[in-house]
């Protein structure tokens, strides 16, 4: 039987609809491509701008604290403030004269260019520190219920909002809670990759998501810190950086991420919509220096990690990434309180059987994400159905909903009287909506064509997919031009079949990715650009070089409805070469561990 009849990939949009519609590519305000921001260690800032700018790899600025702020902020390139930070978060800056002071020479100064105040890993504090910042204990969290933590966190996002003018944007880590800013209103929604932090794709997920959900660009800080190191522009011998610290750094001749690790993390950041991708300490380790010495010689050089910069630097200025192909939207709680490592919600409340189902819909959608960071191989990873999902929130803005021609809902979702109706009407206007049984409260068994106690089907339902044993596993009930798919539960099963999946990717995306690889896919003016990149292979430990098993390569087989099909290695300077005889069909790129490869083609 077939399990989508209604989707078909002649129906995949054009270029032109995605590009008027709400999940469009996103810049920073004033910007007209996405940028590469660089986060200084060292100074003074005069020389820094003068180096970054000789060597290009740079059009933005993480800034600290006054005066140094000044002299980046009149550059007049988008600059991300990360001034008096620890007090802002602790609600130490409301009413407080420097700060006024600072904002109002902002005012002054940059008229429409884009300054924003960074409150950084955030939702870190919900365990750092949550008596300051919350105003709960990890006791009082812990009895509340979800919501009334949810409402606790956002009320502390306005007050940090109001405190700096609505000049602000997040950077989250560990937590996936970037729809709570962009609800709020922040400038821009911010994430935090690498370091130890796992589930970037997830991450990415969410942030696209909630900036599309809202109407917000969305941005990627990388963190090169790895297990208590951190890379250095030259050779060192091993030395901590925070001498009588409770938690030393180190930085020797082998710490911190691999060149190839952190590119891998900033070209896919670029090519999956990021708006801006910010180098987390960028001049101690793109640069010939010392990570961190007071001042950057005028004459350094760059290092492999420079080097890899500027390569990125130029793609964004030559190639136009075009817009994120994500037909799949995923529907969440409004108050989930996701952290990416899947320890309770908000840190401290206990999981419940939908939040175990969400944690594992989503390591079936990117096996291995929730294993958390450990090899290099880890952070990022493949998936059989690419990078081609978004996450949405419940209960708030509707609008975008009917961009993605396939809705799934996870978990226990309190659906609002709105809610009910939009999704009701996404499927009659040619939507598809997946249900779990665990989200069908509040719905009218009627519509979903369900008796009203067995849970069973009705008169006009259809079991598509059965168990081994015979019974119903995913119900279909046709609504108008759409349709609503319901996955029975059943404990130890996949929250969503495997099969469902796989019938959905066939159905919605231009070809099927290599589970062996990242996949990310991109609708362009022309037609379509691919970037895959392979993991596998690549290893390394905190203090040690990286690895790369020369065995791990790939060959891949991919069927692609290609017409004057070209590829290019990201990494290098090089132009696009043709592949011979490729005009649709079967094409093979191979792969070497922590390679990437981009393929474009025109319909």
């Amino acid at each position: 039987m077939d399990l989508l009849p209604l989707a078909r990939p002649s129906h995949l949009p054009s270029f032109a609809a995605l590009s008027g519609g709400p999940l469009r590519r996103r810049h920073l305000p004033g910007a007209t491509r996405p940028l590469l921001v660089q986060y200084p260690v060292n100074g003074p800032p005069s020389r820094v701008i003068e180096v970054v700018r000789r060597w290009d790899v740079g059009d933005g600025w993480v800034a600290f604290d006054a005066p140094a702020m000044w002299e980046y902020v009149a550059t007049g390139e988008p600059v991300l403030l990360t001034h008096r930070h620890e007090e802002l978060i602790r609600h130490q800056l409301e009413g407080d004269g420097e700060l006024a002071g600072v904002l109002d020479r902002l005012d002054r100064e940059c008229g429409g260019r884009f300054v924003t105040f960074q409150v950084g890993e955030w939702e870190n504090w919900l365990h750092f520190d949550p008596v300051t910042v919350f105003g709960l204990t990890a006791d009082e969290i812990r009895t509340l219920s979800r919501g009334e933590v949810h409402a606790r966190v956002v009320d502390t996002f306005r007050r940090w909002r109001a405190d700096v003018r609505g000049r602000i944007h997040s950077v989250n880590g560990y937590g996936l809670i970037s729809h709570v800013g962009a609800e709020v209103g922040e400038d821009v929604v911010g994430i935090e990759s690498g370091e130890n932090v796992p589930a970037t794709q997830v991450q990415r997920a969410f942030a696209r998501g909630a900036a599309r959900q809202f109407g917000l660009p969305w941005g990627e800080q990388i963190s090169q810190w790895y297990q208590a190191t951190v890379p250095t522009g030259c050779a060192t011998e091993m030395v901590n950086l925070t001498p009588g610290g409770v938690h030393p750094t180190w930085v020797g001749p082998h710490t911190g991420h691999s060149a190839n690790l952190l590119a891998r993390l900033w070209y896919t950041a670029w090519f999956s919509g990021a708006a801006y991708v910010n180098i987390e300490a960028s001049t101690g380790y793109l640069f010939d220096t010392v990570y961190g010495a007071p001042e950057l010689p005028a004459d350094c050089g760059l290092t492999e990690y420079g080097r890899l910069a500027r390569q990125l630097r130029r793609l964004m200025e030559r190639v136009d990434p075009g817009i994120p192909y994500t037909p799949f939207g995923v529907l969440l709680r409004r108050d989930h309180g996701r952290m990416t490592y899947w320890r309770g919600p908000w840190h401290h409340q206990a999981e419940t059987e939908g939040d175990r189902l969400t944690v594992a819909f989503f390591d079936q959608l990117f096996p291995g994400q929730s294993q958390g960071p450990g090899q290099e191989e880890r952070y990022l990873c493949p998936s059989p159905w690419g990078d081609t999902w978004d996450v949405l929130v419940a209960g708030a803005a509707a609008q975008a909903w009917s961009a993605y021609p396939v809705l799934v809902a996870v978990g226990e979702v309190s659906w609002t009287p709105a809610d009910l109706t939009a999704l009701r009407e996404y499927a009659q206007g040619g939507g598809t909506l997946v249900l779990h049984a665990t989200n069908l409260a509040g719905w009218d068994r009627g519509f979903l064509g369900l008796e009203a106690q067995q849970g069973q089907s009705a008169p006009g339902t259809e079991v598509v997919l059965r168990r081994k044993d015979g019974q119903a596993r995913v119900l279909r009930r046709l609504a108008g031009s759409g349709q609503v798919l319901i996955v029975l539960h059943e404990p130890g099963l996949p929250p969503v079949p495997s099969e469902l999946l796989a019938a959905l990717a066939a159905a919605h995306l231009p070809f099927l990715p290599d589970p062996r690889v990242q996949t990310l896919i991109n609708r362009t003016a022309e037609g379509w650009l691919v970037l895959l990149a392979h993991h596998a292979g690549w290893t390394k430990e905190p203090t040690e070089p990286a690895v790369a098993d020369a065995g791990a390569g790939v060959r891949l087989r991919l069927d692609l409805p290609a017409r004057r099909l070209q590829t290019l290695d990201p990494t290098a300077d090089s132009d696009w070469q043709p592949v011979g005889g490729a005009d649709g069909g079967m094409v093979e790129v191979d792969l070497a561990p922590g390679g990437m490869r981009l393929l474009r083609w025109t319909e």
